[in-house]
C-alpha cells in the first residue's frame, strides 16, 4: 500500500477579492451596536450586519470568526461606551451612585437590544469569557468603577456586594421594561379595566388608579433608585 497523500496546510482567511468593498472589524462592531438600537442583541445575526453594510455575509465572516464572537465584541463596545460616560466622583457617595446608576440606565435606554439581550442572558458569562481572554480593557474598568461607587459609601465588603447586585439588576429591568413599554402610563386599555372594578366595591383602586395610571419608567425608576440609596444609607456603619 502507498502511503496516504499529506493533507495540505490549513490556510487562514488569505487575501480578500479584488474590488471587495473597503471593511474592518471596527466598523462591524460599531455597525452592529447601531443596529442594536432597534434590533434585540441575541437576535442580530451576520446576515443583518452585512445588509446593512450592503456587503455579502462571506466579507463580514472575512472580518468576524462568526456571531458568538461578534455579539461578543458588540458587548464590549458597548461597555466601552458606559465607561467613557461614567460621570466624575464629586465625593458625596449617594449624588455619585446616583449619577453612575442615572448614567447607565441611560445607555440602556440608548440601546434597547442591549437591554433584551441581559434581559435573557447570564450577563456573568460576559464578564466571564472577557476575563479568560484578557482581551477588553473597558469591561474590567467598568465593574471597578462600579464597585467603587458602592465601596464609598463604606459599608462591609458582604453588604455592598448584595446591594451592588440589587441596583444591577434594577437597572436592567427598569431599562429593558421603559424600552419595550410595559409601564401603566403606556396601558390605555387598563383604566377602563380599573374603572369597572372601583364601581365594584375596591376602594383601594379608586384611590391610586389615577397616580397609577400616570406613572413613567422614568418615574419608576427615580422611586426605585430613592428606595435602594436610602436603604444603603440607613445600614449601620461599624464604627
Amino acid at each position: 500500500m502507498g502511503k496516504p497523500s499529506p493533507q495540505p496546510a490549513r490556510r487562514g482567511p488569505g487575501r480578500l477579492p479584488i474590488g471587495s468593498p473597503k471593511l474592518d472589524r471596527e466598523r462591524i462592531v460599531a455597525c452592529g451596536l447601531e443596529l442594536a438600537r432597534s434590533i434585540p442583541l441575541q437576535d442580530l445575526s451576520i446576515v443583518r450586519v452585512a445588509h446593512e453594510l450592503k456587503v455579502t455575509p462571506a466579507l463580514i465572516h472575512y472580518h468576524v470568526e462568526g456571531r458568538e464572537v461578534l455579539t461578543s465584541a458588540i458587548v464590549k463596545r458597548f461597555m466601552r461606551e458606559m465607561v467613557e460616560a461614567w460621570p466624575a466622583p464629586s465625593g458625596e457617595w449617594q449624588a455619585d451612585l446616583k449619577a453612575v446608576a442615572r448614567t447607565m440606565y441611560r445607555q440602556f435606554l440608548a440601546y434597547p437590544g442591549m437591554s433584551a439581550f441581559f434581559a435573557v442572558r447570564n450577563r456573568f458569562d460576559v464578564f466571564t469569557s472577557a476575563l479568560e481572554k484578557d482581551d477588553e480593557r473597558a469591561l474590567f474598568e467598568f465593574l471597578d468603577l462600579y464597585f467603587g461607587a458602592f465601596r464609598a459609601a463604606g459599608l462591609d465588603a458582604e453588604r455592598t456586594a448584595s446591594y451592588a447586585i440589587v441596583l444591577l439588576q434594577f437597572i436592567h429591568s427598569s431599562a429593558h421594561h421603559t424600552s419595550s413599554r410595559h409601564w401603566p402610563v403606556e396601558q390605555k386599555r387598563l383604566r377602563a379595566h380599573l374603572d369597572r372594578l372601583e364601581h365594584k366595591g375596591f376602594a383601594n383602586i379608586g384611590f391610586l388608579r389615577d397616580s397609577y395610571l400616570r406613572v413613567t419608567g422614568d418615574d419608576a425608576f427615580d422611586a426605585g433608585l430613592r428606595l435602594i440609596v436610602d436603604g444603603l444609607a440607613a445600614e449601620p456603619r461599624n464604627t
